[in-house]
C-alpha cells in the first residue's frame, strides 16, 4: 500500500519545531555563509545604481558577488546537513572534512544552473514546483548517493517529481508567508526612523527625504532580510519533504521513532527509582492513572512529530485552519474535475459535429464535400479579415502617436518664487531661456535663481548629483565633492556660485549685472570641467 503525502501545513509545523530544536551551530552556519552575499548584494545593487563609475567596476563586483554566491551555498548545504543529522541523529559533517568539501564542490557545481533553469520554468509555470524543489533536494542528499555530480543530481531529480499537490501547496504558503514578511520589514524600515525622530529627536535622511526613500535600494534591503527571515523556514521544509520521500523506500522515519522510545522510558525510569527509594510507601496508582500520564507524555509536542502516522488524517480534525484549507483544497479539486469533464464534451461535440460534416461522415451518408470546402473557405476568409483589420488598427494608432508627438508642447509656466521649486522640473535650456527672459524684464534677483536652479539641472543630467526635496545646498556639494574627485575644479565654481545665490537669494543682498555675468561665467566653467558624457 503507498503511503500517503503529509500535508503542506504539518511539514510547516514539524519544519518550525525542527528549526527551534536545532542547535545554534546550525543557525550560525547559515547567517555565516548567507550574511556576506546579501551584504554584498545590497552593496551591489546600490553602487551600480548610484555610482557615476559604477561601469568601470561592474565586472570584478559581479565576481566578487559569484564568489559570495558560492560561499553562501557551501554554508547552507552545511546548515540543512545539521538539520539533518538533529532529525536522523547521524553526525553531521565537520566544516573542514573530505565529506563537507565534496558537499560545497556538488553546490558550487549545480547551484548556480538555477539562474537559468529557474526563469525558463517560471515561465512555462507547471515544472517551477519540481525544479526549486531539486534545487532543495541537492542540499539534502545523502552521502553515500553523492559520489559524483550526476548520482546527486539523479537523487535530487528522483524525489523532485513526487508529490506534486504538497509541493504547490508548500510554495504557496512561501509565497504568502514571504509578502507578509517583506510587508511588515519595510513598514518597520519606514517607521523606526520617525520613532527615533519622535522620542529621541534625532534627525536622519529618512526623515528628511520623506517618500524619496522609497527607491530601488530600499526594496532590495527589505528583500534581503525577507530572504534571511524566511529562507532557513524553506530549508528545513524541503527538507522534511525529502527525509518522507526517502523514507518511502528506506523506513528511516520508522527506524528514528523507534530509537525515540528508549528516550521516553528514560523519562519516566527516574520518576520510578525516586519512588522505590523513598522510605515511605508510595499511594498506589492505578492503571488508568498510569495510562492517563503516559499519553500526557506520548502526545507532547516535542514527541508527537517524530512518532508515526496514521496513514489517513482523521476524518474531523481539531485544527478548524486545516479544516478549511482541506475545504478549499477539495472544492478546489471538484471544481477542476467538472470543468475537465466539461471540456471533454465539448471535444466530444465538436468531434461529431466535425465528423457529421465530413464526406461518408457519421453513421449516414454525409453531404457534398463542397459543403466543408466552403466552410474552410469561410474561416479563412474570416481569418483574413480579422487580420486585416488588426493591421489597420495598429498603423492607424502608430500614425496617431507620430502625430500627437510632433505637437509642439508649451513649457509650463515656473514660479521661481515657489520654496518647494526643484531643478529637474526643467532640462538646462529652459533654465536658462527663462533667465534671459528674466534679465530682459530687469527681474535680476529671480534670474540669479534661474542660473542656480540651470546649474543643479546640468549636474543631475551629468549623474553628479541626484536631485531630492529636502536636499540642502550643503547635502548637494557633498556630494559633488565625493562624485567628481578627479575634477576639483568643478567643487570650487560650484561652491562659488553657490555662496553666491545663498547671499543674494537668502541675506537680501543687493544683484547686478556684474554679479548676473561672474556667474554665468561660473557656469559655463562647470560645463566644461564636466562634459557631455
Amino acid at each position: 500500500m503507498k503511503r500517503p503525502a503529509k500535508s503542506a501545513i504539518e511539514l510547516y509545523e514539524e519544519a518550525v519545531y525542527l528549526l527551534r530544536s536545532a542547535p545554534a551551530s546550525a543557525l550560525a552556519a547559515y547567517y555565516t555563509g548567507s550574511l556576506p552575499f546579501v551584504l554584498g548584494f545590497l552593496f551591489f545593487w546600490a553602487d551600480m545604481s548610484q555610482s557615476a563609475f559604477a561601469y568601470d567596476h561592474c565586472a570584478p563586483a559581479a565576481l566578487g558577488l559569484a564568489l559570495l554566491f558560492s560561499w553562501m551555498m557551501y554554508w547552507q548545504a552545511l546548515f540543512v546537513r545539521r538539520l539533518h543529522a538533529e532529525l536522523s541523529g547521524v553526525p553531521a559533517p565537520h566544516w573542514s572534512s573530505n565529506q563537507a568539501r565534496r558537499l560545497g564542490f556538488q553546490q558550487i557545481a549545480l547551484q548556480p544552473t538555477k539562474f537559468l533553469v529557474l526563469p525558463v520554468a517560471s515561465l512555462i509555470l507547471l515544472p517551477f514546483a519540481s525544479a526549486y524543489a531539486f534545487y532543495q533536494n541537492l542540499m539534502a542528499v545523502r552521502d553515500n548517493e553523492s559520489a559524483s555530480l550526476s548520482q546527486a543530481a539523479g537523487a535530487a531529480r528522483k524525489q523532485a517529481f513526487v508529490w506534486q499537490s504538497q509541493n504547490w501547496t508548500l510554495l504557496a504558503i512561501l509565497a504568502m508567508l514571504e509578502v507578509v514578511v517583506f510587508i511588515n520589514v519595510g513598514v518597520a524600515i519606514l517607521i523606526g526612523p520617525y520613532l527615533a525622530k519622535l522620542l529621541l529627536g534625532v534627525e536622519n535622511v529618512f526623515t528628511r527625504s520623506g517618500a524619496a526613500t522609497m527607491n530601488s535600494t530600499f526594496f532590495a534591503l527589505t528583500a534581503g532580510l525577507t530572504y534571511l527571515i524566511t529562507n532557513p523556514l524553506a530549508k528545513a521544509v524541503y527538507l522534511l519533504r525529502y527525509f518522507y520521500a526517502e523514507s518511502v523506500k528506506t523506513g528511516e522515519d520508522l527506524r528514528v521513532a523507534q530509537a525515540f522510545l528508549p528516550v521516553l522510558f528514560l523519562l519516566v525510569l527516574p520518576t520510578l527509582l525516586t519512588a522505590q527509594s523513598t522510605p515511605t510507601p508510595a499511594p498506589a496508582v492505578s492503571v488508568e492513572q498510569l495510562n492517563h500520564a503516559i499519553d500526557d507524555v506520548i502526545h507532547r509536542p516535542e514527541f508527537t512529530w517524530r512518532l508515526p502516522r496514521p496513514l489517513r488524517p482523521p476524518a474531523n480534525n481539531p485544527n478548524w485552519f486545516i479544516r478549511t484549507t482541506q475545504s478549499f483544497l477539495d472544492a478546489t479539486a471538484r471544481g477542476a474535475r467538472q470543468v475537465g469533464r466539461w471540456v471533454d464534451r465539448f471535444m466530444n461535440w465538436l468531434g461529431e459535429k466535425l465528423k457529421s460534416m465530413l464526406p461518408g461522415g457519421g453513421n449516414r451518408p454525409g453531404p457534398d464535400s463542397r459543403q466543408l470546402r466552403a466552410f474552410l473557405y469561410s474561416l479563412l476568409v474570416a481569418v483574413a479579415i480579422l487580420l486585416g483589420w488588426l493591421l489597420w488598427r495598429t498603423m492607424r494608432s502608430g500614425k496617431q502617436a507620430r502625430t500627437a508627438s510632433a505637437i509642439p508642447v508649451a513649457a509650463p509656466l515656473v514660479d521661481l518664487t515657489d520654496a518647494g521649486l526643484e531643478a529637474d522640473q526643467q532640462p538646462l535650456d529652459q533654465w536658462l531661456q527663462l533667465a534671459r527672459d528674466l534679465m530682459a524684464r530687469q527681474e535680476l534677483r529671480l534670474a540669479l535663481r534661474a542660473l542656480y536652479l540651470a546649474g543643479l539641472a546640468y549636474l543631475a543630467e551629468r549623474s553628479l548629483i541626484s536631485i531630492q526635496r529636502g536636499k540642502s545646498n550643503q547635502d548637494y556639494a557633498r556630494e559633488l565633492r565625493r562624485k567628481s574627485r578627479a575634477t576639483p575644479e568643478l567643487v570650487d565654481v560650484f561652491v562659488q556660485n553657490m555662496g553666491v545665490f545663498e547671499r543674494t537669494w537668502y541675506g537680501q543682498y543687493h544683484v547686478d549685472r556684474g554679479i548676473l555675468e561672474q556667474f554665468e561665467n561660473n557656469l559655463r566653467k562647470m560645463r566644461t570641467c564636466a562634459p557631455q558624457q
